[in-house]
């Protein structure tokens, strides 16, 4: 699964996110964002959920098959951007 997962999410990565980082390790996703509502779309599509991952970000270590894990990265320019991994979890 993990290489149909590049496969389907691959086109995001790379692409500029709206964040706002609350304090450290807590950010909100604006809702609004497209590339994540695309994202969003493409794992329903696909019977999955998308849990969004920052930098430094704690996450609960529970397995779930029914989730795409998607790693978003902070550039030098301050900007988030999607990473280019994409895995179950």
């Amino acid at each position: 699964m993990a290489k149909d997962l590049t496969k389907l999410f691959n086109k995001f990565a790379g692409k500029e996110i709206s964040v706002q980082e609350i304090e450290a390790d807590f950010f909100d996703v604006d809702p609004n964002d497209k590339t994540v509502q695309a994202m969003e779309n493409l794992a329903k599509a696909n019977g999955l959920t998308l849990r969004v991952i920052f930098p430094g970000s704690r996450v609960t270590k529970d397995m779930r098959m029914d989730r795409v894990n998607v790693h978003v990265e902070k550039e030098v320019d301050g900007k988030y951007r999607i990473g280019n991994r994409f895995k179950i979890g």
